[in-house]
């Protein structure tokens, strides 16, 4: 079948009018639930697929889907229990859920029983996972320092445009670091490797804007201070120099970058992007904090390591939205070719142009248009927002890691005019319009 989101829908209502007339067809259920995962619907495959566990089927494909819906949803134990569930009992499983279980160490920063899976080392592992519990040793990951009597760290922009702007010092030198909720790890330039001691344990290959590769390595970091917060132990990923310094370029060269901060850090705290009041706010996780009258709430899942993945409405066309922040270009939504034709969303041009993002400047062939309505949960509909296609990698389109639709990414162009309070253990973010001073919020 095409992997299109079309197709996977007309395959969906198939199903479904099939399991209406043999609602006993464990095969066609699960079949059933599978597309529902594909296409986003995680709560629904969710139900489905633990009817079918409660009904005492034993069908490890249900298992996995439901291990790795729970990795999504962040309920990291349940997903550690379903996993090692399968590997008891299907032993034809042992490897994936093995593979599988690695990731769900990764998100609770237990690097350690990552090494006791045993696991082959993976050359092309994202996280490099496989190869990180050798230098690690009896180290903790994420070790966070408050400074003062009050834990929260409040971290002004040295700039918000072409992206948000922080400082960061490394031992005790400050350095300019882009924002970037489309980055995993933290990423640094590969010249700082010697002055800052990094312990370089393996390389790979990552992927950036218009699906351009990029060599990689991977190294530990021994600390960073970010405001009045210090944090231990960090998993770096090494950029080439020439790439990082194509990132400074996107700022006229006013400001020299050595690097960026992602998903690695942000998890480790409550965290808020104040795009109005230009500031960058962390709390301890699960802190209480007062709550923006205004405030919309979002529900999202974290893909693979650190995709923000919410639903969305592209020209009422039910959508998966990956959120990153740190893509530059005048476009506040970027699409796969397949969503634009879904989206049914005339095209107004075709150009080329340099697309700025975590793996530094690509030029490619774009095509722009402009999206006439956006919705987002409960937040204003966009109108005529100006998009393109080309610059969105059409791999991560249907990933086979991610297993479901990404059909969507909104950019900095999209995310400046709001506050954005993340919270990673409710998996909610909270949002406000036009606000002039930092608000947060703890989701219960």
């Amino acid at each position: 079948m095409e992997r299109t989101r079309g197709a996977y829908t007309e395959r969906l209502l198939e199903l479904k009018d099939r399991l209406k007339q043999n609602q006993g067809a464990i095969p066609v259920a699960y079949d059933y639930a599978e597309k529902l995962f594909q296409l986003g619907h995680f709560a629904e495959s969710k139900e489905l697929l633990t009817q079918l566990s409660d009904g005492g089927v034993s069908h490890p494909e249900a298992l996995f889907l439901l291990g790795r819906i729970a990795y999504l949803f962040g309920d990291y134990p349940e997903a550690e229990a379903l996993y090692k569930t399968l590997a008891d009992q299907f032993i034809e499983f042992k490897d994936k859920a093995g593979s599988e279980l690695s990731a769900v160490y990764y998100q609770m920063n237990r690097y350690e029983e990552i090494r006791e899976l045993n696991l082959p080392d993976d050359p092309d592992s994202e996280n490099s996972t496989s190869k990180i519990h050798h230098v690690l040793g009896d180290r903790v990951p994420y070790q966070v320092h408050w400074s003062g009597a009050e834990e929260v760290a409040t971290v002004p922009f040295k700039a918000t445009n072409p992206l948000p702007l922080i400082q960061i010092e490394l031992r005790g030198k400050p350095h300019n670091f882009i924002i970037d909720t489309g980055a995993s790890d933290t990423i640094l330039d590969h010249a700082l490797v010697e002055a800052l001691g990094i312990q370089v344990y393996g390389q790979g290959s990552g992927m950036f804007a218009g699906g351009t590769c990029a060599d990689v390595m991977y190294g530990l970091l021994d600390s960073l201070t970010l405001g009045s917060i210090r944090i231990d132990t960090l998993p770096v990923m090494l950029l080439p120099s020439s790439t990082i310094a194509e990132l400074s370029g996107v700022y006229k060269n006013r400001y020299p970058i050595s690097g960026l901060i992602g998903i690695g850090i942000f998890k480790q705290f409550l965290t808020t992007m104040d795009y109005p009041a230009k500031c960058l706010v962390l709390r301890p996780k699960g802190a209480t904090v007062s709550q923006g009258d205004s405030a919309i709430e979002l529900p999202f899942v974290l893909a693979a390591s650190h995709m923000i993945i919410s639903r969305g409405l592209i020209n009422g066309k039910d959508m998966n939205i990956f959120f990153d922040s740190g893509l530059a270009a005048s476009l506040a939504i970027l699409l796969p070719s397949d969503s634009v034709r879904h989206a049914e969303i005339p095209v107004l041009k075709t150009m080329k142009v340099d697309a700025s993002g975590g793996g530094g400047v690509a030029k490619i062939d774009i095509d722009v248009f402009r999206v006439a309505s956006f919705k987002l949960g409960d937040l204003p509909e966009g109108k005529r927002l100006l998009g393109a296609s080309g610059i969105f990698p059409e791999q991560l389109y249907f990933d086979d890691k991610c297993g479901f639709f990404i059909d969507a990414l909104i950019s900095h162009q999209y995310l400046k005019s709001y506050t954005w309070t993340i919270d990673f253990d409710s998996m909610k973010m909270s949002s406000a319009k036009g606000k002039k001073q930092s608000w947060l919020r703890r989701f219960a």
